[in-house]
């Protein structure tokens, strides 16, 4: 069974509803080209704790997100968010929501390669917005995987099982110039995120001492890659 996108428009919910259970194992391929590549190698383990009020979990809520800043673990390394940004029209995806530890070189620029996080929604990012979705449930229309910097060469995509809490409780998405730049930081939006990766891999000669994750409140930029579509005239 596919899993399906329900929207219910009134409060802004997104929910995955469950269809047959996906738990591939952690693929890493190098970030371009998209290969397959072996296990980057030994990661420098160094424990962070999780933000008080969460753990790691399938299935995560937006209550479960603390009111701390966006933090984590990824590939069993430290990290802390510095750099939320939210693109719209970006290789026609409604909405893009990139996370990354080191700031935003412009607001022409996009976040691209080091650490971080990447997530695909099939619908414009809006606030009231809920977005939940469990470890066992399909990501059909949407998707999330992180870049994991490793011996200088091109950041690994790992891609695993992932489960997800989004909320957006306030900002603006603003208005597109259309007599301005191309590329536009338009607006912003703040809310909770808790993303969850069960990137553990038993037979890895270097196994993760824990999962993936991050968890907190994030501030993010909204970006316009190239003007919105027109909304279509309503037919009579």
């Amino acid at each position: 069974m596919r899993a399906l996108w329900t929207a219910m428009v009134a409060v802004g919910l997104i929910v995955w509803v469950p269809g047959c259970p996906r738990r591939p194992a952690p693929s890493m391929t190098p970030s371009p080209p998209p290969a397959k590549v072996s296990s980057p190698g030994k990661a420098v383990v160094t424990q962070s704790p999780a933000p008080a009020g969460f753990e790691w979990t399938e299935n995560p809520s937006v209550a479960m997100v603390p009111d701390l800043p966006l933090k984590g673990v990824l590939n069993g390394n430290p990290f802390e968010a510095k750099s939320v940004l939210i693109t719209t029209n970006i290789e026609r995806k409604l909405c893009h929501v990139s996370i990354r530890d080191e700031a935003l070189a412009s607001d022409t620029a996009l976040l691209m390669g080091g650490t971080g996080v990447d997530i695909d929604l099939p619908s414009a990012a809006h606030v009231g917005q809920i977005v939940v979705k469990s470890m066992d449930q399909d990501g059909d229309g949407g998707a999330c995987y992180y870049y994991q910097e490793h011996g200088g060469g091109a950041p690994l995509r790992v891609d695993a099982p992932w489960a997800v809490a989004l909320s957006i409780g306030e900002g603006d998405a603003g208005t597109y110039d259309p007599n301005g730049e191309v590329v536009q930081v338009t607006g912003h939006f703040r809310g909770k995120l808790a993303i969850c990766f069960d990137d553990r891999d038993p037979e890895s000669d270097h196994p993760l001492p824990e999962p993936s994750w991050l968890a907190g409140t994030f501030d993010a930029k909204v970006q316009y890659r190239e003007a919105p579509t027109p909304a279509a005239a309503p037919s009579e």
